[in-house]
């Protein structure tokens, strides 16, 4: 579907925010979540809503001073964090000026800052790996496969990470959905054997959802069928 002005503003927000880094105030579009509809879940677990895809809007992007996160970050910034981005961000950054209806690559551009910002401040890897699995969505969306690869791989160095180091819920995400995706981009990488143990994984743990055991077991099902044909 394509975006117009007209579809935007039926579930988007125009907010305010106070940067917790510089103290600048500024306005940024955010989703109406109400007003979307879910469609589906790709393999890659993004999930399609009509009629704009949330994935578009999700950073926030302080054009005085250039501190760029997740919505869900973008609040927990701390003062040292906050000494750091002003000094190794802010005089670099040029302030850029994003459409209502975002582009991927205006989208894309975004969550770039938003990655240069969390590896600045010093950010958990699950932030990294899932700032990372949005940048790969993006690439796939865009139909870049070989930018999708690489931040596919880049997505699981941080959550393996994760895994082991970090509580849960990491990104707002359990146990199982981490490991789908480690487990899903570890296929895309062609890393099937290592791609089968986090199937494994996920579908003997009695806590894993059985959505997303269904997706672990379609998943098995293609690489055993990738392996054979090997």
């Amino acid at each position: 579907m394509d975006l117009t002005e007209e579809s935007v503003d039926k579930c988007v927000l125009h907010k305010s925010f106070i940067c917790n880094v510089c103290g600048g105030e500024f306005k940024e579009r955010i989703i109406r979540q109400t007003k979307l509809k879910f469609i589906s879940s790709d393999t890659d677990l993004h999930p399609n809503f009509e009629p704009v895809d949330p994935l578009l809007y999700d950073v926030l992007v302080c054009p005085h001073c250039g501190y760029s996160a997740l919505n869900m970050f973008f609040n927990k910034v701390t003062s040292k964090q906050a000494a750091v981005i002003k000094r190794e961000i802010t005089p670099k950054f040029a302030a850029r000026n994003y459409s209502k209806v975002m582009t991927f690559a205006q989208a894309l551009d975004k969550y770039m800052l938003a990655l240069i910002t969390a590896i600045i401040r010093g950010s958990k890897k699950g932030e990294l790996g899932y700032i990372c699995t949005k940048i790969a969505w993006v690439y796939r969306l865009m139909g870049k496969d070989e930018r999708y690869k690489v931040f596919a791989a880049k997505a699981v160095t941080g959550f393996e990470a994760a895994y082991e180091q970090e509580d849960f819920p990491i990104c707002q995400m359990d146990e199982a959905t981490l490991g789908y995706l480690v487990a899903y981009f570890k296929f895309v990488e062609e890393k099937y054997d290592d791609s089968l143990k986090w199937v494994s994984r996920i579908i003997t743990n009695r806590n894993s959802s059985e959505r997303v055991k269904e997706k672990s077991r379609e998943l098995k099902s293609v690489i055993q069928e990738k392996l054979r044909g090997k």
